[in-house]
């Protein structure tokens, strides 16, 4: 934390800790500079809106101005705002900028829906590129086919109440995958159930069967060591 001092470099503290300095005495010092500077001078704001993970709605507000002639961006305070409306936003802006003594004259410059999503999606393409061979290659290597379960498992992990909607989503998976070896005329309309799909004289012949290229050429060149059955005989 601290590489310029042997002394200051074993400070360590429990997380308990941390947080208060952080929000005590660091947060309220770098508060009172981003403050002081919008009293000042002209500045330009920055406002997004997000949900978090507890699902409160919060508003990110970054001001742009000038310190030490450098133009720079700084986070002034994301209070939560659950009415995301005009007014709503507006109304939380404004308090904002009140309890700081801020004038509304100095405002430049204002830019919605880009401050908290710009910064994240940065950080997601720095990533990115840093991996972007290893991504190249991974996606080169897999055959570009829809996931069957791909629905199901966006509902499945959903956050809200979904058990209405499990039982059609689930019928629906075991359908696509039916199709992978059966008619289509054999499975729409027909209840589950009533689905011959154990009848191999209904099923497609084993060289019709969609199981991807590289499953295709391991079983063509291991066809004499590995005896592939019927689907589900």
């Amino acid at each position: 934390m601290f590489p310029d001092s042997e002394i200051a470099k074993q400070y360590s503290c429990g997380r308990t800790k941390a947080t208060q300095i952080v929000k005590g005495t660091i947060a309220p010092a770098l508060d009172k500079e981003v403050t002081e500077l919008c009293q000042k001078q002209p500045f330009g704001l920055m406002c997004d809106e997000g949900t978090n993970r507890s699902t409160e709605k919060e508003f990110a507000i970054l001001v742009r101005v000038f310190e030490e002639d450098t133009l720079v961006t700084k986070f002034l305070h994301m209070p939560v705002c659950n009415i995301g409306t005009a007014e709503g936003l507006f109304t939380s802006l404004t308090k904002v900028l009140s309890e700081r003594n801020i004038d509304w004259n100095n405002l430049g410059a204002f830019n919605s829906t880009c401050a908290t999503r710009w910064l994240s999606l940065l950080t997601c393409i720095n990533r990115v590129l840093n991996q972007w061979n290893a991504l190249l290659a991974y996606f080169e290597s897999h055959e570009d086919v829809e996931k069957p379960g791909k629905d199901f498992n966006v509902a499945f992990q959903a956050e809200g109440v979904m058990v209405d909607r499990l039982h059609k989503e689930m019928c629906s998976l075991v359908r696509r995958y039916l199709g992978r070896f059966l008619p289509a005329h054999l499975i729409a309309d027909v209840p589950l159930k009533e689905i011959q799909f154990q009848d191999t004289s209904l099923q497609f012949p084993d060289e019709d069967l969609i199981i991807g290229d590289q499953a295709q050429t391991f079983l063509e060149d291991n066809k004499d060591e590995l005896p592939v059955p019927r689907m589900l005989q």
